[in-house]
């Protein structure tokens, strides 16, 4: 099939750009990606070896929340996909806003992955509108939700299937009540089992991720240093390895002014072969992102035979056992410092642990994603010809 992929902005080295890559890689069907916004000096390398068009003669700026919302909600709302209907299927990637590019563009059938329901419109809006915003920008924050729920609405019932990174995704689309249920499943994003491959046990925590607020490095800060003010790491380091985007500088300054003083190392935006080897050495991994959507990234520690910490939230509880493959604790400094003593203590339950994940994590390998994915694409494209 001849499938065109609207894709709002690609600007970085993700998750949600992950699934991308491996989606068109591993796919047997014909891809054309759309986008407002295309960095191909920050995001994957590889992706410069398919078909990316802009729908935009230059790029929209990922900048502030409401800011964002606003250029990439108009754009997508004003703008036609060129030819669409020579397409046998267009599939939108929405984490919210994605989703307004079927207003004007829902002449064939439509399938949504679906990475998240638009979070500050609906479980996190109290959480941002008393944290966030302050003075004129509160009202105006709860005036654009307003209108953005709105249209929300209005684009999911373009949408002939959709299909979530996991059950923790699923419900929040379910609370929000912009689908049928029966036209709502789950696919789990994958890994690269043979990729990311077990090296050495190092003697250093890895806390992965993007450097952005919610993906709460600070609480891995906080768990090493009560252990190295106790004097009980034993000569373990914690090393932070992440993308940076520049609007998340403050950020980064931030969690360095926390680890001041500590053996705390910080590996910013690094490629793609020495962040691989991070993972492949460390001891065991830290993940304390605050409710993720799925979380690739225990996917790819479990793969190089390494146990995880993370907090008891979101799509980690899908795909960590506990006690068997990792932990799953309290988003609180002490309980993960309690798991990180333990394995420091317990170095042949590390490689149990890690062995056992690797067993585990190989069910979430990026080919039977793919085979799936384009089994979805198809019953697609099959909806609107009953």
């Amino acid at each position: 099939m001849k499938v065109a992929y609207y894709y709002p902005w690609i600007v970085s080295k993700g998750g949600a750009e992950k699934v991308l890559l491996e989606t068109l890689k591993g796919s047997e069907h014909d891809f054309t990606v759309f986008t407002f916004n295309y960095d191909k000096e920050n995001t994957f390398e590889e992706l410069k070896e398919f078909n990316i068009q802009s729908l935009s003669k230059k790029n929209i700026k990922v900048k502030g929340i409401i800011q964002r919302g606003f250029n990439f909600g108009k754009a997508a709302m004003f703008v036609k996909i060129p030819e669409l209907k020579s397409y046998d299927v267009f599939n939108i990637a929405t984490a919210g806003i994605g989703e307004l590019i079927t207003l004007r563009n829902h002449s064939i059938p439509i399938m949504a992955f679906c990475h998240t329901i638009l979070r500050p419109a609906h479980e996190m809006y109290e959480e941002y509108k008393k944290t966030k915003f302050k003075g004129w920008k509160k009202p105006v924050f709860v005036s654009a939700v307003k209108g953005y729920r709105i249209l929300e609405k209005m684009a999911w019932k373009h949408i002939d299937l959709a299909v979530c990174n996991s059950e923790n995704t699923r419900g929040r689309v379910l609370r929000a009540k912009v689908i049928n249920p029966e036209k709502l499943f789950v696919l789990n994003p994958g890994v690269s089992v043979n990729e990311f491959k077990p090296g050495k046990y190092e003697k250093y925590f890895l806390s992965p991720g993007r450097i952005q607020w919610y993906k709460r490095h600070e609480l891995s800060i906080k768990a090493f240093k009560l252990l190295y003010e106790q004097g009980r790491t034993k000569g373990f380091r914690l090393k932070i390895v992440g993308h940076l985007m520049p609007k998340d500088k403050p950020i980064l300054e931030f969690l360095r002014k926390e680890a001041e003083g500590l053996p705390v190392d910080f590996h910013i935006s690094v490629p793609q072969e020495e962040l691989e080897n991070y993972f492949s050495n460390c001891y065991a991994l830290l993940f304390t992102a605050k409710d993720e959507d799925w979380g690739i990234v225990p996917l790819e520690a479990m793969s190089c035979a390494k146990p995880v910490i993370s907090v008891n939230e979101g799509g980690p509880k899908e795909s960590i056992i506990n006690n068997k493959t990792g932990f799953l604790v309290e988003a609180s400094a002490k309980s993960i410092a309690e798991k990180m003593e333990f394995l420091i203590n317990h170095p042949n339950k590390v490689r149990v642990m890690g062995k056992n994940a690797r067993k585990h994590v190989r069910k979430y390998d990026w080919k039977n994603f793919c085979k799936k994915y384009d089994e979805y694409l198809e019953k697609t494209r099959e909806i609107r010809k009953k």
